[in-house]
Protein backbone atom coordinates (compact mmCIF):
# COMPACT_ATOMS: atom_id res chain seq x y z
CA UNK A 1 0.00 0.00 0.00
CA UNK A 2 1.41 3.40 -0.99
CA UNK A 3 2.27 6.14 1.43
CA UNK A 4 -0.22 9.01 1.56
CA UNK A 5 0.71 12.44 2.87
CA UNK A 6 -1.38 13.78 5.71
CA UNK A 7 -2.78 17.33 5.60
CA UNK A 8 0.19 18.46 7.70
CA UNK A 9 2.60 17.16 5.05
CA UNK A 10 3.82 14.15 7.02
CA UNK A 11 3.76 10.71 5.32
CA UNK A 12 1.25 8.24 6.70
CA UNK A 13 0.05 4.74 5.86
CA UNK A 14 -2.60 4.27 8.55
CA UNK A 15 -5.48 2.52 6.83
CA UNK A 16 -6.53 -0.08 9.40
CA UNK A 17 -6.72 -0.78 13.10
CA UNK A 18 -3.52 -2.84 12.86
CA UNK A 19 -1.52 0.38 12.65
CA UNK A 20 -3.10 1.85 15.79
CA UNK A 21 -2.12 1.52 19.44
CA UNK A 22 -2.90 -1.77 21.28
CA UNK A 23 -5.74 -0.08 23.16
CA UNK A 24 -7.31 1.27 19.94
CA UNK A 25 -7.07 -2.17 18.32
CA UNK A 26 -8.74 -3.73 21.36
CA UNK A 27 -11.45 -1.05 21.54
CA UNK A 28 -12.32 -1.30 17.85
CA UNK A 29 -12.47 -5.10 18.06
CA UNK A 30 -14.71 -5.03 21.13
CA UNK A 31 -17.04 -2.49 19.48
CA UNK A 32 -17.76 -5.11 16.80
CA UNK A 33 -19.41 -7.36 19.41
CA UNK A 34 -23.22 -7.03 18.94
CA UNK A 35 -24.09 -6.55 22.62
CA UNK A 36 -21.31 -4.03 23.21
CA UNK A 37 -22.17 -2.10 20.04
CA UNK A 38 -25.82 -1.94 21.07
CA UNK A 39 -25.35 -0.82 24.66
CA UNK A 40 -22.03 0.23 26.16
CA UNK A 41 -20.01 0.77 22.99
CA UNK A 42 -21.96 3.73 21.67
CA UNK A 43 -21.75 5.51 25.02
CA UNK A 44 -17.99 4.98 25.22
CA UNK A 45 -17.49 6.25 21.68
CA UNK A 46 -19.27 9.46 22.62
CA UNK A 47 -17.05 9.88 25.67
CA UNK A 48 -13.82 9.76 23.64
CA UNK A 49 -15.21 11.56 20.61
CA UNK A 50 -13.41 14.90 21.09
CA UNK A 51 -10.69 15.31 18.44
CA UNK A 52 -7.38 16.45 19.89
CA UNK A 53 -4.79 15.36 17.32
CA UNK A 54 -4.22 18.08 14.73
CA UNK A 55 -4.04 15.55 11.87
CA UNK A 56 -7.45 14.16 12.85
CA UNK A 57 -8.90 17.68 13.00
CA UNK A 58 -7.54 18.48 9.54
CA UNK A 59 -8.99 15.24 8.17
CA UNK A 60 -12.30 16.07 9.86
CA UNK A 61 -12.44 19.50 8.20
CA UNK A 62 -11.66 18.00 4.79
CA UNK A 63 -14.21 15.23 5.34
CA UNK A 64 -16.98 17.76 6.01
CA UNK A 65 -16.12 20.01 3.06
CA UNK A 66 -15.78 16.99 0.77
CA UNK A 67 -19.31 15.86 1.63
CA UNK A 68 -20.92 19.30 1.66
CA UNK A 69 -19.68 19.71 -1.90
CA UNK A 70 -19.34 23.49 -2.24
CA UNK A 71 -17.16 26.29 -0.79
CA UNK A 72 -18.01 27.83 2.59
CA UNK A 73 -17.19 31.16 4.17
CA UNK A 74 -14.84 31.08 7.14
CA UNK A 75 -17.68 31.63 9.60
CA UNK A 76 -19.85 28.88 8.13
CA UNK A 77 -16.93 26.46 7.97
CA UNK A 78 -15.97 27.29 11.55
CA UNK A 79 -19.53 26.75 12.80
CA UNK A 80 -19.97 23.49 10.89
CA UNK A 81 -16.70 22.11 12.29
CA UNK A 82 -17.22 23.20 15.92
CA UNK A 83 -20.99 22.91 16.41
CA UNK A 84 -20.99 19.37 17.84
CA UNK A 85 -18.09 20.02 20.23
CA UNK A 86 -15.62 17.64 18.57
CA UNK A 87 -13.21 20.49 17.77
CA UNK A 88 -12.56 23.68 19.73
CA UNK A 89 -12.53 27.09 18.07
CA UNK A 90 -8.77 27.72 18.38
CA UNK A 91 -7.79 24.37 16.85
CA UNK A 92 -10.33 24.84 14.06
CA UNK A 93 -8.87 28.22 13.05
CA UNK A 94 -5.30 26.93 13.20
CA UNK A 95 -6.06 23.82 11.15
CA UNK A 96 -7.97 25.75 8.47
CA UNK A 97 -4.90 27.95 7.98
CA UNK A 98 -2.66 24.87 7.82
CA UNK A 99 -4.87 23.25 5.18
CA UNK A 100 -4.66 26.35 2.99
CA UNK A 101 -0.86 26.48 3.33
CA UNK A 102 -0.55 22.78 2.47
CA UNK A 103 -2.73 23.02 -0.63
CA UNK A 104 -5.65 20.98 0.70
CA UNK A 105 -7.95 24.00 0.83
CA UNK A 106 -8.12 26.87 -1.65
CA UNK A 107 -8.97 30.37 -0.42
CA UNK A 108 -11.02 32.19 -3.08
CA UNK A 109 -13.13 35.33 -3.34
CA UNK A 110 -16.87 35.25 -4.01
CA UNK A 111 -18.81 38.52 -4.02
CA UNK A 112 -16.05 40.11 -1.98
CA UNK A 113 -16.15 37.35 0.66
CA UNK A 114 -13.40 34.84 1.48
CA UNK A 115 -14.53 31.32 0.61
CA UNK A 116 -12.82 28.01 1.37
CA UNK A 117 -12.98 25.23 -1.23
CA UNK A 118 -11.47 21.76 -1.00
CA UNK A 119 -8.81 20.99 -3.63
CA UNK A 120 -8.28 17.76 -5.55
CA UNK A 121 -5.46 16.91 -3.14
CA UNK A 122 -7.77 17.62 -0.21
CA UNK A 123 -10.43 15.32 -1.67
CA UNK A 124 -7.87 12.54 -1.94
CA UNK A 125 -6.87 12.96 1.69
CA UNK A 126 -10.50 13.03 2.83
CA UNK A 127 -11.37 9.88 0.87
CA UNK A 128 -8.30 7.93 1.96
CA UNK A 129 -8.11 8.90 5.64
CA UNK A 130 -11.66 9.59 6.85
CA UNK A 131 -11.74 6.06 8.30
CA UNK A 132 -9.44 7.35 11.05
CA UNK A 133 -12.47 9.17 12.44
CA UNK A 134 -14.96 7.23 14.54
CA UNK A 135 -18.12 6.25 12.67
CA UNK A 136 -20.24 8.09 15.25
CA UNK A 137 -18.29 11.29 14.63
CA UNK A 138 -18.65 11.05 10.86
CA UNK A 139 -22.34 10.23 11.03
CA UNK A 140 -23.38 12.87 13.56
CA UNK A 141 -21.18 15.65 12.15
CA UNK A 142 -22.50 15.16 8.61
CA UNK A 143 -26.09 15.18 9.82
CA UNK A 144 -25.43 18.34 11.80
CA UNK A 145 -23.59 19.97 8.89
CA UNK A 146 -26.42 19.38 6.40
CA UNK A 147 -28.97 20.58 8.95
CA UNK A 148 -26.90 23.71 9.63
CA UNK A 149 -26.62 24.57 5.94
CA UNK A 150 -30.29 23.81 5.28
CA UNK A 151 -31.40 25.94 8.22
CA UNK A 152 -29.03 28.71 7.15
CA UNK A 153 -30.58 28.83 3.69
CA UNK A 154 -34.01 29.13 5.28
CA UNK A 155 -32.82 31.45 8.03
CA UNK A 156 -33.87 28.83 10.61
CA UNK A 157 -32.28 27.93 13.93
CA UNK A 158 -32.82 25.29 16.62
CA UNK A 159 -33.58 26.37 20.19
CA UNK A 160 -33.13 24.10 23.20
CA UNK A 161 -33.08 25.36 26.80
CA UNK A 162 -33.10 23.63 30.18
CA UNK A 163 -34.13 25.38 33.39
CA UNK A 164 -33.73 23.50 36.72
CA UNK A 165 -36.67 24.04 39.08
CA UNK A 166 -36.54 24.40 42.86
CA UNK A 167 -38.33 21.04 43.30
CA UNK A 168 -35.52 19.20 41.41
CA UNK A 169 -37.62 18.93 38.22
CA UNK A 170 -36.62 20.47 34.90
CA UNK A 171 -38.33 22.85 32.51
CA UNK A 172 -37.29 22.03 28.93
CA UNK A 173 -38.03 24.31 26.00
CA UNK A 174 -37.47 23.03 22.46
CA UNK A 175 -38.20 25.05 19.36
CA UNK A 176 -37.46 25.90 15.76
CA UNK A 177 -37.30 29.57 14.76
CA UNK A 178 -37.15 31.08 11.30
CA UNK A 179 -35.84 34.61 10.90
CA UNK A 180 -38.08 36.78 13.11
CA UNK A 181 -40.71 34.19 14.06
CA UNK A 182 -41.06 30.95 15.99
CA UNK A 183 -42.18 27.98 13.89
CA UNK A 184 -42.56 25.78 16.96
CA UNK A 185 -41.94 26.27 20.66
CA UNK A 186 -42.70 23.50 23.17
CA UNK A 187 -42.16 23.64 26.94
CA UNK A 188 -42.41 20.48 29.05
CA UNK A 189 -41.62 19.65 32.67
CA UNK A 190 -39.88 16.39 33.57
CA UNK A 191 -38.99 14.98 36.96
CA UNK A 192 -35.81 12.97 36.30
CA UNK A 193 -32.44 13.24 34.58
CA UNK A 194 -33.02 10.23 32.33
CA UNK A 195 -36.09 11.72 30.64
CA UNK A 196 -34.39 15.10 30.36
CA UNK A 197 -31.36 13.58 28.61
CA UNK A 198 -33.52 11.54 26.22
CA UNK A 199 -35.51 14.61 25.21
CA UNK A 200 -32.40 16.73 24.69
CA UNK A 201 -30.62 14.00 22.73
CA UNK A 202 -33.58 13.21 20.51
CA UNK A 203 -34.37 16.84 19.71
CA UNK A 204 -30.71 17.63 19.05
CA UNK A 205 -30.44 14.65 16.68
CA UNK A 206 -33.62 15.29 14.68
CA UNK A 207 -35.37 18.63 15.30
CA UNK A 208 -36.91 18.58 11.82
CA UNK A 209 -38.53 15.19 12.50
CA UNK A 210 -39.94 16.42 15.83
CA UNK A 211 -41.35 19.50 14.09
CA UNK A 212 -42.94 17.42 11.33
CA UNK A 213 -44.33 14.99 13.92
CA UNK A 214 -45.91 17.78 15.96
CA UNK A 215 -47.52 19.25 12.83
CA UNK A 216 -48.85 15.82 11.86
CA UNK A 217 -50.38 15.35 15.31
CA UNK A 218 -51.91 18.83 15.43
CA UNK A 219 -53.38 18.61 11.92
CA UNK A 220 -54.93 15.19 12.55
CA UNK A 221 -52.74 13.29 10.11
CA UNK A 222 -51.87 10.83 12.88
CA UNK A 223 -55.28 10.53 14.56
CA UNK A 224 -55.16 6.79 13.91
CA UNK A 225 -52.76 6.57 16.84
CA UNK A 226 -55.60 7.51 19.19
CA UNK A 227 -58.34 5.40 17.66
CA UNK A 228 -59.90 2.68 19.81
CA UNK A 229 -58.74 -0.71 18.55
CA UNK A 230 -61.93 -2.45 19.73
Amino acid sequence: MGVLHLPCGAPCSIHSASDATPFCRFFRQVCRWPFWRKSIGTHCERMIAVLREKDDIRIFILFLLRNIGYPLSYYDLHDVVTQDGYVNSFDCTECIDDLVKNGNLLLTQENGKDMYAITEQGCLVADELNSRLLHTIREKSLRSAFRFMDFKKKGSRVICRVKPNMDTTYEITCGVAERDRDLMMITVHVDNDSTKERILHNFDERPEAVYRGMMALLTGEMNYLFEDSD
